[in-house]
């Protein structure tokens, strides 16, 4: 059965060699899904043309060359056989262009390329990548390097620390979007918790073993009925201690992780200069990331 039946992929001029590109395509033809590319076009650098007739005149000219280029670019694609539509759109304001897009086609994934910016940047400005896990109202599929078009192993990171009813259903939207992805591709399906107990310790100097495995019990308790809900094999299953940041990093690296699924938090106070969990977690160029919303 399908898991997805339509994809919007954002792109621009590095179409061709995009990682983004690969994956949406893979997803397509696997799901029979149709494919939506829209290629955001921003102005080009150039010298202010004082006439307004003129600035129109170089925008129309500046984009029919641009959708020559996208209908050359989709070429392969299109002769695959894949339900494929595209366009090209001038835009100065990217974000409010992908949400909108967004909103009217209903995508089951938005799908994107993952663009870091320099570090210093990220202290004035809030990434274009970093927006769109904030506020995209669809499941955002933002794509690093890949090893292989179709992924193979995915993880779902989830947070089971309180019984919280929106909290546990939010955790199981988590489950259900990486269950989809992973059945449409026939990939490996796993669950993960980090949980960190530095905090305590550092609160309370005294905190013993018996009081740490103990609260290590109380977390595991519905991190494992979670897991039976969904199937999750106990192979598939990893709780372990540590930053949530660290151990998703080592996880990925240690088990070739294609895709972590997670949930987007909107980062506050000092987390919004540094990033949340999600938002770090781009920066593993091994691993692409899809994101959910909470309801």
């Amino acid at each position: 059965m399908s898991q997805y039946q339509r994809l919007l992929l954002i792109t621009d001029q590095h179409l061709p060699h995009s990682p983004a590109v690969r994956r949406a395509a893979a997803l397509a033809t696997a799901s029979g899904a149709a494919l939506h590319i829209t290629a955001l076009v921003q102005p080009p650098p150039r010298i202010h043309l004082i006439e307004s007739g003129m600035d129109e005149q170089a925008r129309a000219t500046y984009m029919d060359k641009y959708r020559i280029w996208l209908e050359g670019a989709t070429e392969s694609l299109r002769n695959s056989g894949l339900q494929l539509t595209t366009e090209a759109i001038w835009s100065p304001h990217p974000l409010r262009d992908i949400l909108v897009h967004a909103r009217e086609i209903k995508p089951d994934l938005l799908i994107k390329d993952v663009y870091l910016e320099p570090l210093l940047k990220r202290v004035f400005t809030t990434p274009l990548d970093w927006q769109l896990l904030q506020e995209s109202p669809v499941p955002v599929h933002l794509v690093n390097q890949i090893a292989s078009a179709l992924p193979r192993r995915v993880v779902a990171t989830v947070d089971t620390s309180t019984g919280d009813d929106g909290i546990t259903e939010f955790n199981r939207k988590i489950i259900r979007e990486a269950e989809a992805l992973a059945l449409q591709c026939n990939a490996e399906l796993h669950l993960l918790y980090a949980y960190d107990l530095s905090p305590a310790f550092m609160a309370d100097p005294s905190v013993t073993m018996v009081w740490v495995d103990e609260l290590r019990a109380a977390l595991l308790e519905p991190f494992a009925r979670l897991a039976d809900d969904y199937g999750v094999p106990a192979e598939c299953r990893h709780f372990l201690m540590g930053s949530p940041v660290g151990v998703i990093t080592d996880y990925v690296h240690d088990n070739a992780i294609d895709v972590v699924v997670m949930g987007s938090v909107q980062p506050k106070g000092l987390g919004k200069l540094i990033g949340d969990t999600t938002e770090r977690t781009l920066l593993i160029p091994e691993c692409s990331v899809l994101t959910v919303r909470p309801d």
